[in-house]
């Protein structure tokens, strides 16, 4: 997204949702950009700034969603060159320390590098200076690979490419986060999206200690329940004999204490209401039941003692990965 598209987005969706971009400058429709998106609805924000460190490759957020808690995100898209990310992680710190940034709470996003043995498959040795230079850059600020740290001996994978050879797996999409935050952090998930990218989404649900108790909240419809032709006529039918129900009242001129027509049109949302979620119930169910079915097969594939000397396993992995995101 170069900066007009970004303004078009923003015109459209101001109302709810920030969002904030750093391109490359000399190609800004190029695949190297970060971007953050706020949920204005979600998230009553009370400041926001931002410092671009580097161009199209990592941009840090401050964001001020409680009287008593600031949050520091950096966003990075690390060079797919591992041989430059010395150069990367270096110029990032620079810049930091030239703004007098505090270290970040959260690094986020494609390293283009792992440091485990089990974030890769086949077993591929990284850049040893990449290694060394993210790792570095971990110890300096006290951020940690979360999940791996939770989750030692389990396999996810975040992208998947097939060579003529064979398929190529790895988890070069992470969160990284400061030590002291480990324990507020939960609901760890790693799963297709929608969007067309050959990336898997990583998503942690983060609660800082002040934070209140928010519930599940309302009910609301399913987006793709309105484009449903068949549920949308069972709600025309309802509405119409709501609308000869009440005609009926005035006509009949029927005690107002007995009923009216804001409880007819109460019973009336809580029929559609009630429709809607059995509709998508059925609609969705044998979806839901395979999506769960096949995530424990790819999890437990994944997850096999000789799985990373086992092409077939590894291949079995992938095949299943590929049925996920179908679905999704």
């Amino acid at each position: 997204m170069n900066q007009e598209m970004t303004d078009q987005v923003r015109n459209c969706f101001n109302k709810n949702l920030d969002i904030l971009v750093s391109e490359d400058p000399a190609s800004p429709t190029s695949k190297t950009a970060v971007a953050f998106v706020i949920n204005k609805a979600l998230v009553k924000i009370e400041k926001i700034t931002t410092h671009e460190l580097v161009p199209g490759r990592a941009l840090l957020l401050k964001i001020k969603w409680l009287k008593s808690c600031e949050t520091s995100i950096l966003n990075v898209y690390a060079p797919v060159n591992q041989a430059a990310q010395l150069q990367f992680w270096q110029t990032i710190e620079n810049e930091r320390r030239r703004w007098s940034i505090a270290r970040p709470d959260f690094v986020i996003g494609d390293f283009n590098v792992t440091e485990e043995p089990i974030d890769r498959s086949p077993l591929q040795l990284n850049n040893q200076k990449a290694t060394e230079a993210l790792r570095n850059i971990c110890l300096k600020w006290e951020i940690q690979d979360s999940w791996r740290h939770t989750h030692p001996n389990i396999r996810e994978f975040t992208y998947r490419t097939n060579t003529r050879e064979r398929t190529v797996q790895s988890r070069l999409d992470r969160i990284h986060s400061a030590k002291h935050l480990q324990q507020h952090l939960f609901n760890w998930k790693h799963y297709p999206t929608t969007a067309c990218t050959d990336h898997w989404m990583v998503m942690v649900r983060y609660a800082p200690r002040d934070a209140s108790f928010i519930g599940k909240g309302r009910w609301s419809w399913p987006q793709a329940s309105l484009e449903d032709k068949k549920l949308v006529k069972k709600i025309i039918a309802r509405g119409i004999s709501l609308q000869l129900d009440v005609a009926q009242w005035k006509a009949d001129d029927i005690n107002r204490e007995q009923t009216n027509p804001q409880l007819m049109w109460e019973t009336f949302k809580s029929d559609i209401r009630k429709t809607a979620k059995e509709h998508a119930k059925n609609s969705t169910h044998k979806i839901k039941v395979k999506l769960r079915a096949l995530d424990e097969d790819r999890k437990s594939t994944a997850v096999a003692r000789d799985f990373k000397n086992n092409e077939a396993r590894q291949t079995e992995e992938a095949f299943l990965a590929n049925e996920i995101a179908h679905l999704e």
